[in-house]
């Protein structure tokens, strides 16, 4: 009976596929290659960059780093001053020239390893600027943490700009 009928759902033939194997000569990368790093260097640009330096010290935060690496800007380095002076952060140095400079940010522990900072918080994002008075400055969870404000009389902390009596950007929350 099955010579009579043509079998039904079958394809007549089948299509010859090319091998998708690797070849010859073409080496692959090792398991793991490239991990180790927390963020990868790129050239691209960068829509907010003390985002950007904030992220990264959260990340060296939390994963116990002696120290990490951020691209440079001054306004960048003076919200690192100010974690600096707060002692939040070990220290910093700026290197490299022209473009390619940078800022390496030693971070600090105890000596059980304990961290410095339990949150880093941007308050103040390019889609929602945050301005405050310097009457309307409040304290961070209850005064044990720190706001930094970017002033016209520079960046500082909260407890600075109220004493100079002047309001600017919240950037950001540390405690």
């Amino acid at each position: 009976m099955s010579a009579l009928r043509k079998a039904q759902g079958l394809y007549p033939q089948v299509w010859d596929v090319p091998s998708v194997l690797q070849k010859d000569g073409v080496k692959r990368r090792a398991a793991g290659f490239g991990k180790g790093k927390l963020v990868e260097e790129t050239n691209m640009s960068m829509t907010d960059s003390i985002a950007d330096l904030l992220t990264r010290v959260r990340n060296a935060n939390k994963a116990a780093l002696p120290s990490t690496t951020i691209p440079y800007s001054r306004f960048g380095e003076s919200v690192v001053k100010v974690l600096c002076d707060e002692g939040y952060l070990k220290g910093f140095e700026v290197v490299g020239e022209g473009i390619r400079k940078s800022i390496v940010v030693a971070m600090k522990y105890t000596a059980r390893k304990e961290k410095a900072f339990e949150g880093l918080v941007k308050v103040s994002k390019p889609g929602r600027r945050v301005y405050v008075g310097c009457n309307d400055i409040r304290p961070v969870k209850g005064g044990m943490g720190v706001a930094i404000i970017s002033t016209p009389k520079g960046v500082m902390t909260d407890a600075t700009a109220k004493k100079e009596k002047v309001g600017g950007e919240w950037i950001c929350s540390v405690w």
